[in-house]
């Protein structure tokens, strides 16, 4: 089973986004605050299902003045034509023979014979009616007792004074998380065939939120890891959330292996001495330590890390037992303590074991273990250089397969990374790709998701598809986190582009830009990024722009 895709609406900027995930790793691209987080921690918050964690902020900005213009509407007795904004989630899982009895619960109808099972999660009122009523009864009764103490004004209005000040108090009063079985027949391209289409209801029994958690396990490795530097040390007014690194693979010891006072290979190596104990922790992190070794650390002039024993028996199982050190090169083999690494190769240390670590616990889980993991990695380039980040990309699945598990259909694990990285992208090239582009408009602006493995897809144009996935790889894969891109023919255009901008456009020299040399008889190829409204209104036009260079 593989989550297949999910489609988020109404969350933030994303007002209605469909994202088609890759079997094994997906990028996330796209410039700052084109919703790539977003995508994450929505899927994260319906996923969890706690009403509480939704905020009115969650919903999409144009949808306030939907509430508000809700609020002020006119009410009947019993008006049930009331449509209060949601926040909705569908999942939509590929489906094998193997899976069937995992799916069982989210099959629409049993002639089922589809390729895909849906599930929907909503954000939504419990009944839109109830809530304007109660919104208006409190509004009159606060208005009425605001006159009654001559406190009226101008200036002042008692609370709720519109329907969104009333939801940003009441909010998880008057919504609640509800669940829906969706069928595949109904829908083209993960959209509803059509607006009137209404979703069959989750059983009760075992319920939506049930269903999910048996399905997939999902688990973010953040980008804010705060990782420590030899300065900050808490005393010396380093943040209390930076992650010391010994610290951090003590806790993966501690859950990961065995620590019980039963565990007499550890209790021998102990009371032997201290070389028997740093034996063992040799033995014990050997595994993870070769891993770390696929993705470039420790490389030919790094320092060898390796695990010793500070050697306490009234702490040996605290988290103050053991320390990392690491080994410089050279005969003489003197070691230092983690805090004098850098902190590029610390955040690869620190990623590899968070992985490895939530790649266990989800394996650990003998009884009730979901056939699906997802793993969200934001930004893994932070202080790493070009090719390190290569090299982790190009490994990173193969990290947290064990032996054996390649042919397991069953369980499967999914990557899903946001990066900024050109490097991350030149590695994986154009088929992972999910680019994440910021929409205006003259009402809103949102998010649009392009699947760039659906870039031109049609065989009439496969030529230029290749062209494009080659050119890029081997120049701007910046393009993809830029405002805007100037295509030139060549070198000596490339060189006079800064000039021109400072002497005819200098408002550009403040934009995210991306100059393109694409010879005179390749623009047309490029047509196919342009926004999919302006090509068919012709506004999206690629010219050739001829000038003479003495000007």
């Amino acid at each position: 089973m593989r989550l297949h895709a999910y489609r988020l609406r109404n969350y933030r900027r994303l007002r209605d986004v469909v994202v088609e995930l890759d079997d094994q790793i997906s990028i996330f691209v796209g410039a700052n605050n084109s919703g790539k987080t977003s995508a994450a921690q929505g899927l994260q918050m319906m996923l969890e299902g706690k009403k509480s964690k939704f905020k009115l902020f969650d919903f999409s900005a144009p949808l306030w003045k939907t509430f508000d213009e809700i609020g002020e509407a006119q009410l009947g007795d019993a008006d049930t034509s009331i449509i209060l904004p949601t926040i909705s989630l569908d999942l939509w899982f590929t489906v094998g023979a193997q899976d069937l009895v995992s799916a069982m619960p989210l099959l629409p109808s049993t002639q089922w014979e589809g390729r895909f099972v849906g599930i929907r999660v909503s954000f939504e009122p419990g009944a839109p009616y109830e809530v304007v009523r109660r919104f208006r009864e409190k509004r009159d009764a606060a208005n009425a007792a605001a006159v009654a103490s001559n406190a009226t004004g101008v200036d002042y209005q008692p609370w709720p004074q519109s329907l969104t000040r009333y939801l940003a108090d009441e909010l998880a009063n008057e919504y609640e998380v509800r669940y829906y079985v969706l069928d595949e027949s109904q829908f083209e391209g993960f959209r509803e065939r059509d607006t009137n289409y209404e979703p069959l209801p989750v059983s009760r029994d075992p319920g939506g939120a049930s269903i999910l958690k048996s399905l997939l396990k999902v688990d973010f490795l953040r980008a804010q890891r705060h990782l420590d530097d030899p300065d900050s040390d808490g005393a010396a007014g380093g943040s209390a959330r930076d992650e010391n690194l010994s610290k951090r693979l003590s806790r993966f010891y501690e859950r990961n292996l065995e620590k019980r006072a039963d565990d007499h290979a550890m209790l021998k190596a102990l009371s032997s001495s201290e070389k028997g104990l740093n034996d063992h922790l040799e033995q014990v992190f050997r595994k993870t330590l070769k891993r770390l070794s696929k993705l470039g650390y420790p490389g030919v002039k790094n320092p060898e890390i390796i695990i010793r024993a500070q050697l306490d028996p009234s702490k040996v199982l605290n988290q103050d037992a053991t320390r990392v050190h690491y080994v410089l090169p050279g005969d003489d083999k003197a070691q230092l303590p983690d805090s004098y690494n850098g902190l590029g190769y610390k955040n690869l240390i620190y990623m590899v074991v968070e992985l490895l670590d939530l790649h266990e616990r989800w394996k650990d889980d003998e009884t009730d273990r979901p056939p699906l993991h997802i793993l969200f990695i934001e930004e893994p380039e932070a202080h790493l250089h070009a090719q390190v980040q290569q090299v982790f990309i190009r490994n990173v699945l193969t990290l947290l397969q064990q032996e054996g598990e390649e042919d397991d259909d069953f369980f499967t694990t999914q990557l899903v990374i946001t990066t900024h990285s050109p490097h991350i992208l030149y590695e994986r090239g154009f088929r992972p790709i999910r680019y994440f582009r910021r929409t205006s408009d003259a009402l809103d602006n949102f998010t649009e998701v392009k699947n760039l493995s659906r870039f031109k897809p049609t065989e009439d144009e496969k030529i230029s598809r290749e062209f494009l996935q080659r050119y890029l790889k081997l120049t701007h894969c910046d393009l993809f986190f830029s405002d805007a891109a100037i295509l030139v023919e060549g070198n000596v255009e490339r060189l006079l582009m800064p000039a021109m901008i400072e002497s005819a456009a200098k408002r550009l020299r403040s934009s995210a830009l991306t100059i393109l040399e694409v010879g005179g008889a390749f623009a047309h190829r490029f047509k196919g990024f342009c926004r999919s409204k302006e090509r068919e209104s012709s506004k999206c036009n690629i010219r050739r722009m001829t000038y003479d260079a003495r000007e």
